[in-house]
């Protein structure tokens, strides 16, 4: 599957994989933050964004776009980037196929099964009522009493889509809410032999995600790892402590060129 993708900067290659209900233009800002140093590749994964849409969301077929990507545009030892699911994407291809990968940043995920905190969320967006949505204020009331987090919401609504009053997902919302249980899960596949290259875990302090339990395997597939806490932010540190998060990644990019 040929990914959807834009280019900020010059240097290195650093492809970033969104996370779920994302496209990678959310990384615009990380990316031209530090494009006098490195090349960003901001992919849209699947089913997200403007990349095709498929019915299948398994976390090896995810892996196999982004390797099939890097491949084509022959960024050999590029540094991948995933938050949240797309962190899980990174994670499967540095796994699969460890040649082509320099190091890895995950940011606020671990090679471990979540419990499914989409249920609600996706029961809303389906529950909407397209047809009598004309603007991002129609949707976003009518989303309110179901999601009621402003930050969420407004997070979801960008990928809402308004041609001449007529609303449609850029998200494959039918292939999501059938694989969730699948993107909540662990990664495939995990007898495969460890990632032996650099990789840095960056978590908010106000996340649970990259918490005791799951620092095992975290050393189990990733040994050369290092775990970075961003203080006051929760799952999207990238974007609630955007200063305190670039100075975490550029440690990390820097250390590993």
């Amino acid at each position: 599957m040929k990914l959807h993708h834009e280019k900020i900067g010059s240097g290195p290659p650093v492809v970033v994989l969104h996370g779920l209900f994302g496209s990678g233009r959310n990384w615009a800002t990380v990316a031209k933050a530090l494009s006098h140093q490195y090349s960003f590749f901001l992919v849209d994964l699947r089913n997200h964004g403007k990349s095709p849409h498929t019915d299948s969301m398994k976390y090896d077929a995810m892996a196999d776009d982004v390797l099939q990507f890097i491949k084509e545009l022959e960024l050999h030892k590029a540094t991948l980037i995933g938050h949240s699911m797309g962190g899980k994407v990174a994670m499967t291809c540095a796994l699969k196929t460890p040649t082509i990968v320099k190091n890895l940043v995950a940011i606020d995920i671990a090679p471990v099964a979540y419990p499914n905190s989409f249920s609600e969320i996706l029961a809303a967006l389906n529950a909407m009522p397209l047809a009598q949505i004309h603007s991002r204020k129609d949707a976003d009331t009518w989303l309110e009493t179901s999601i009621p987090e402003i930050s969420i919401r407004s997070f979801i609504l960008q990928n809402l889509s308004i041609k001449e009053s007529i609303a449609t997902w850029r998200f494959n919302l039918k292939a999501i809410t059938f694989n969730i249980l699948n993107l909540v899960g662990s990664l495939p596949d995990l007898t495969k032999r460890p990632f032996e290259g650099p990789t840095c875990f960056i978590r908010g302090a106000l996340s649970d995600r990259v918490a005791v339990p799951a620092q095992p395997k975290i050393k189990r597939f990733f040994p050369k790892n290092r775990i970075q806490t961003v203080p006051d932010a929760g799952h999207w540190p990238h974007t609630e402590n955007r200063a305190e998060f670039l100075k975490i990644l550029k440690s990390c990019l820097d250390e590993n060129h």
